[in-house]
């Protein structure tokens, strides 16, 4: 079984879809910095340096989280809270899966193979839309919810 990989493997249409995923992801990474300055109470610049210093989004999800719960300790409120940071969690290794792909032309269709994975998968344009449509999602209701 072969798996051709060329210098420009994806069509232009396809390569526009995985670009709109990576900035809608980098549009949810800014709104999860925010969401754990406005938890830590601290200066933009400052919450925004310090997130980013975290070592990986799950352990800035966790960070959110505990600092949330300690801040509110109300079980019922925290739980809007801890869905959406599952939410980041989740779209966050739909995208992983995507962005960090190995795309490659396989019996001339355009495939991919994400580094988690030994499957080749198809590229498809309306699951590459709905992944986007999703972290939008995420991001709003993340943004909504650290508000309060």
């Amino acid at each position: 079984m072969s798996f051709q990989i060329a210098f420009d493997p994806v069509p232009d249409n396809l390569s526009v879809l995985i670009g709109n995923i990576a900035v809608a992801l980098g549009q949810l990474e800014y709104v999860l910095d925010l969401a754990f300055k406005r938890e830590k109470s601290l200066p933009l610049l400052a919450g925004i340096k310090s997130a980013e210093e975290m070592i990986s989004r799950p352990e800035l999800c966790r960070h959110i989280a505990s600092i949330r719960a300690v801040r509110v300790m109300d079980q019922n409120s925290e739980a809007p809270t801890e869905h959406a940071l599952s939410q980041v969690l989740n779209v966050n290794e739909r995208r992983n899966a995507v962005i960090h792909a190995c795309w490659a032309w396989h019996d001339k269709a355009l495939r991919y193979k994400s580094p988690r994975s030994d499957t080749r998968r198809p590229a498809d344009k309306r699951e590459l839309i709905a992944l986007r449509q999703d972290i939008e999602v995420v991001r709003d209701n993340l943004n909504r919810i650290a508000e309060r």
